[in-house]
């Protein structure tokens, strides 16, 4: 069996923002546009960046780095903290700075 095609979320937010809202009454401008008096645009309104939207202290300035592995890699990382009693943030910035030092860089992590 086959399965339904489904919207993407790009169109269904589109309908979405087009449509009069339900516990509003529709004004003169927003009767006519569904009358197709008045074009639309179908780009998306680009979004506002909220400046609002916190970051914590020890994040600031920083960038995330991270990549997949296998499950056993995982595993035997948080063996290493246990064992180590230790986080994993503190394990991989042992281990790049070791890789940077490795490579003729300087350690920066």
């Amino acid at each position: 069996m086959a399965k339904p095609q489904r919207k993407s979320l790009a169109d269904a937010l589109q309908a979405e923002s087009t449509r009069a809202p339900k516990n509003q009454p529709q004004t003169e401008s927003s009767a006519a546009a569904n009358k197709g008096d008045i074009q639309r645009s179908t780009a998306m309104p680009s979004p506002t960046p909220t400046s609002n939207s916190y970051i914590a202290p020890s994040r600031r300035g920083k960038k995330v780095v991270s990549g997949y592995f296998d499950t056993e890699v995982s595993k035997q990382l948080k063996l290493l903290c246990i064992e180590n009693d230790t986080n994993l943030q503190a394990l991989l910035t042992e281990a790049l700075n070791d890789l940077f030092i490795k490579h003729g860089k300087s350690p920066f992590a």
